[in-house]
């Protein structure tokens, strides 16, 4: 099983960050590779997602579902693409805690299922690669969130 978690800091209320984290809508204005919204709801999001890695070729049909969540404490999300010869499912989830008017995050994303190509690439690689998209898609959150 591949695992990925990090921790993070944000100098905003525990109740703005967990709705920045678990509203598609938004979640999707952050994503880094988001190349086309296909439908979001509140539930469920479809997108096409570039991948910046070299082991994927082409773009990625991508389902983004809520599947619990605590308010203003936790969530968790299945991110289910498929690509060419290829697909992935990984279950991530954060939990939140507030300090004062300031709020730390704490997440952790686990590949579920590999197939294809993404099968054979190399365990380092893909949480290597994992690691980038997750902590470029908080810089993108963070930069929208400070204006």
């Amino acid at each position: 099983m591949i695992q990925i978690s990090g921790q993070r800091h944000f100098a905003i209320p525990i109740n703005l960050l967990f709705v920045e984290l678990s509203d598609l809508q938004k979640v999707i204005a952050s994503f880094p590779e988001a190349k086309k919204v296909k439908s979001v709801s509140a539930d469920r999001a479809e997108i096409v997602v570039s991948p910046g890695l070299s082991f994927v070729k082409g773009d990625l049909d991508t389902v983004i579902e809520k599947q619990q969540q605590d308010p203003p404490r936790s969530a968790t999300l299945l991110i289910a693409s498929k690509g060419i010869g290829s697909s992935s499912k990984v279950q991530a989830s954060f939990q939140l805690a507030s300090q004062g008017d300031e709020t730390d995050l704490t997440w952790k994303a686990e590949v579920v299922e590999l197939t294809g190509l993404l099968k054979l690439a190399p365990k380092g690689l893909v949480q290597g690669s994992g690691q980038k998209v997750i902590e470029s898609w908080l810089n993108n959150l963070e930069k929208r969130l400070k204006g």
